[in-house]
């Protein structure tokens, strides 16, 4: 079976090597701290042939920009879903979370 890996970089260097050891695409990380959106389109212009998925940084509010610039799917981390909320049980409002970056992206 063969599944899809995303190896990490932070400079177009780095995606390019990444891209050539076979990745099924590039891992931006840290994406907000690169430069953002604006970083991602960079890239895209100079390797239009390599997928990019950004992470870090990325929340609900953003995530479309960084899809809009041409990343193949952004990653999600702590801003996926109400870390307080989970602390404290409340999973509704985790799940509100979630879904409201689902939607951000639909």
């Amino acid at each position: 079976m063969d599944l899809p890996f995303f190896l990490g970089a932070a400079t177009p260097s780095e995606v390019l090597e990444a891209h050539e050891m076979g990745g099924s695409g590039v891992k931006l990380f840290p994406a907000a701290q690169l430069g953002g959106p604006g970083f991602v389109k960079a890239i895209r212009s100079v390797y239009p042939d390599i997928a990019v998925m950004p992470t870090g940084g990325i929340s609900a509010d953003n995530a479309q920009s960084y899809l809009d610039a041409g990343a193949i799917c952004v990653g999600m981390g702590g801003k996926l879903v109400d870390e307080k909320a989970l602390s404290a049980g409340d999973a509704e409002a985790a799940r509100a979370a979630a879904r409201q970056a689902l939607d951000a992206v639909s």
